[in-house]
Order: C-alpha cells, then structure tokens, then sequence
C-alpha cells in the first residue's frame, strides 16, 4: 500500500482526457482472457460500485474500453487481492482497480489516471490518498511512485495446511496517525 498527502499532489491537467463515470464507456468493455470477468458480471460489479458512490475513469478508442480506474472518495479502509484490511486515516481515498488493454500499454493511460484522480481527491477535500499494488507488478509500482507515492503498509499471507494467516506491516510504527 502506498500513501500520498493532499499537500504533495502536484497540480496538472494531465488526465483531463480520461472520462468520469461515463456508463456507456463501461459497455464497451471486454474480457481479454479467459480469465477475466464477464462481460455481464463486469456491467454488475461497475453499476454496484457507482451506487455505492465510487467513481470510474475511462479511456475509449475505436469501440473498445482501453482503460478503467476506480476512485473512492471519504473512506476509512482499503482492501487487498488476499484479504487484507488497511485502516487508513481519514479523510482518505483510495485509487484502486487500474486495468489497461494489453495493446494500449505503455501509452501512459494508468500514470494520467493516478494523477486525474488525486487531483480529484484533493479536491473533494481527501487530505492522503492511497493506491495498492501487488509485488508482481513492477510496471504499476513505477508508475505509482512517479507520481509521488510513498511506501506506506505491506500486507503478508502466509498459507499452511489449507490456513490462511493474514497480517499487515506499516512502514513508520505510527503509520496510521502520521500519514
């Protein structure tokens, strides 16, 4: 998990061409694998997150959804892929859920939308915004920390005889009231 303070956001305009929560965008989303979700089951996840008041950033070309990017404004906590639960100080958002089609890679998609939705966190009044990334992304975690993210928590799984242990390691001992 990576932090960054509302005061250490640079101000740009970069990412004004990313769209928010454009539902038709969200229709024009497809699986790329097998083991991607369904057209139908992302159409539900989208539209549960949107009622929940999440945001969604989307880039479209040629009829096909290159990019989408999930915000969530005014939270106290944030997830992971293996369970983990983050306590985060708040206000806080969170960015979260990138995914850019394997053709448009490389384009800058992900860096613009990391900077579009800081820049709108701050300016609903988030004072950190956090963004995970897994230890198998190396592209993500650059481009997260070119925006100015900072280390911030670990979270650790630790599987044996079909248990799960699950625990969390924050950078500063007093992580969760110094971001």
């Amino acid at each position: 998990m990576y932090s960054l303070s509302a005061s250490d956001a640079l101000t740009t305009h970069e990412g004004d061409d990313l769209r928010r929560d454009v539902i038709e965008d969200l229709r024009l989303y497809r699986p790329f694998t097998a083991a991607d979700l369904s057209e139908k089951d992302f159409w539900a996840q989208a539209m549960q997150r949107l009622e929940q008041g999440m945001h969604v950033y989307t880039s479209v070309t040629n009829g096909l959804l290159l990019h989408y990017s999930w915000l969530e404004e005014r939270t106290g906590r944030a997830g992971s892929d293996f369970g983990h639960e983050f306590r985060l100080p708040e206000p806080a958002a969170v960015l979260w859920d990138d995914y850019t089609w394997p053709s448009a890679r490389g384009r800058g998609l992900q860096t613009r939308s990391i900077r579009r939705r800081v820049r709108d966190a701050a300016t609903a009044g988030s004072r950190h915004m956090f963004i995970g990334v897994r230890a198998d992304n190396p592209v993500s975690l650059h481009n997260i920390e070119k925006v100015g993210f900072e280390h911030w928590a670990s979270g650790w799984a630790q599987y044996r005889f079909g248990c799960v242990k699950r625990w969390v390691t924050y950078a500063h001992a007093n992580a969760t009231s110094d971001v």
